[in-house]
């Protein structure tokens, strides 16, 4: 009998919907508010390796984003689209996550438990190898505003922490999740960046009935009118 198969699979259903609203809070939704025609003006170069188009990199960003909000067609697009970029550079590891969380994605979308499966695995294996390939370097590149290193962190903390227990990727998370909000660097992060991860932040405090820890980090989102405030206010709302 497959491992996902009756209450196993409602959970993997229900995380993977977790995940649907979790991604569409992502920084890259705040960077791209502009819309299609203003593309955002940025490199994804590595040492010894081109840059990537622009044009390219923004039709890929905006695949994605249609996909996180469920259009399953897209999902397709974006996974193709991130293929194409890592064809140019197989060893960003900015690219790799976001085609890890495509192909999560990808899972949300497959009818057979087996099928779902196979496509969270796969993307947990692009999430994990972008996790490997951060150099220091990457700490201080910067991308949309924040460095690659917290984006791809916050990227794999918050897909791990979306999925069900089965993975066993709930202490990867957290750890990530917490090292992203002691790192200097977040601060100074793009807003859409700062306010992701305070919301995912205060909403781990609040499953862990933490609820103090979770007001004083949505106030914060709040407070400095973040592109999460919305969820921010909600979650308020809900701790009371």
């Amino acid at each position: 009998m497959s491992p996902l198969t009756n209450r196993p699979a409602l959970a993997l259903s229900a995380a993977l919907l977790s995940l649907l609203l979790m991604t569409a809070a992502l920084p890259l939704r705040a960077q791209t508010a502009a819309g299609p025609e203003a593309p955002p003006p940025l490199s994804l170069a590595l040492a010894g390796t081109p840059a990537l188009d622009s044009r390219s990199l923004n039709e890929a960003l905006q695949q994605f984003l249609a996909a996180t909000r469920g259009d399953k067609a897209a999902v397709q697009r974006s996974q193709q689209a991130w293929e194409r970029l890592l064809e140019q550079q197989p060893g960003n590891p900015l690219l790799l996550s976001y085609l890890g969380t495509t192909l999560t994605l990808k899972g949300r979308d497959a009818w057979a438990p087996w099928t779902k499966l196979q496509a969270v695995e796969d993307g947990l294996a692009q999430i994990d190898k972008a996790l490997q390939l951060l150099r220091p370097e990457h700490e201080r590149q910067q991308v949309l505003g924040s460095a690659l290193a917290l984006q791809v962190r916050a990227n794999a903390a918050q897909t791990f922490l979306a999925l069900p227990g089965m993975f066993k990727r709930q202490e990867r998370g957290e750890r990530l999740l917490k090292e992203l909000l002691n790192h200097p660097a977040l601060a100074d992060s793009a807003p859409g960046l700062r306010g992701s991860v305070w919301l995912s932040a205060a909403r781990q405090a609040h499953k862990q009935q933490q609820a103090e820890q979770a007001r004083v980090l949505a106030r914060r989102i709040v407070d400095q009118a973040l592109p999460q405030a919305e969820a921010a206010r909600a979650l308020l709302k809900e701790l009371g």
